[in-house]
């Protein structure tokens, strides 16, 4: 870490990430006028279609840009191997699917609340006779 010393961005000079950080698929579809519902009915439909589907529409110009922008994007992630952009695609239109978390409490501490909307005259006795 010594040698990045000399390299360190100081406040004052240029930027070294002049345009900042890309932007996501679904920001840049919803900095084009697409609603949520049109890119989540979009994505689900291109999710079935056949590669030379995908690869027909990402280069005619009679499809709109939502559905050549999706199809780009299904055939580079295939040709990729990867699984990023179709995660990204099923979690924008499936939503993320619920995690689990197992969890084991070791401390015998107990924890009261008391609901102050109730009359003391009610909650001294439960605290005094437990």
């Amino acid at each position: 870490m010594e040698h990045l010393k000399n390299h360190k961005w100081v406040p004052g000079q240029p930027s070294p990430n002049p345009n900042g950080r890309p932007k996501k698929l679904i920001t840049q579809l919803k900095d084009i006028g697409y609603t949520k519902t049109q890119v989540e009915d979009t994505i689900l439909t291109m999710l079935t279609m056949t590669r030379k589907e995908l690869e027909r529409i990402d280069k005619d110009d009679e499809f709109t840009i939502l559905e050549r922008i999706i199809a780009g994007t299904l055939v580079k992630s295939h040709d990729k191997n990867s699984l990023y952009n179709l995660e990204m695609l099923l979690t924008r239109s499936q939503g993320k699917p619920k995690e689990t978390i197992d969890q084991t409490i070791t401390n015998k501490d107990w924890c009261i609340t008391l609901n102050l909307n109730n009359s003391l005259d009610t909650i001294i006795p439960l605290i005094t006779n437990n």
